[in-house]
């Protein structure tokens, strides 16, 4: 004669039986849990799904505004086939961001590159004829300039 773990004595057979018996509750239990996931996957999958769209619509706009931006640049770099890492390095630098009175200054470091300062200094000249303002509650005026 054998003990369990709850310390009571089995025989063979009623060992057997219990095995047996806690095993269907444990399947049972993995069909609930089952059953439960899978509803809960099914919302996750539509949630998925949304969450996706949402971000193929950023891509979408981020993909414009990178084309639009392009647009702007090349009237002022001459590189058509360099637009793009010219305006990569433009946007990609590092610069300042201050807030002076009620008006956001960005204010980008120089670049080395004599024509890819002159174009930086043109695309900001053409993003303040835009007049973008900051997309919160105060819709602060932005001003773009390169040191």
């Amino acid at each position: 004669m054998e003990e369990n773990p709850a310390g009571r004595k089995l025989r063979p057979e009623k060992k057997k039986e219990e095995f047996l018996a806690n095993l269907s509750k444990k399947i049972q239990r993995k069909k609930i849990l089952f059953l439960n996931t899978r509803f809960a996957s099914v919302r996750f999958h539509r949630w998925h799904h949304e969450k996706k769209r949402f971000l193929d619509c950023i891509k979408v706009f981020v993909f414009n505004l990178k084309a639009e931006m392009c647009r702007l640049l090349l009237k002022h770099y001459g590189w058509e086939k360099e637009v793009v890492p010219a305006l990569a390095m433009i946007v990609e630098r590092t610069g300042y961001v201050k807030l002076e009175g009620r008006r956001l200054e960005v204010t980008l470091r120089r670049f080395a590159n004599r024509e890819i300062d002159y174009a930086a200094r043109h695309l900001c000249e053409d993003l303040n004829r835009m007049q973008p303002v900051t997309p919160d509650k105060f819709r602060f005026p932005i001003h773009y300039r390169v040191q």
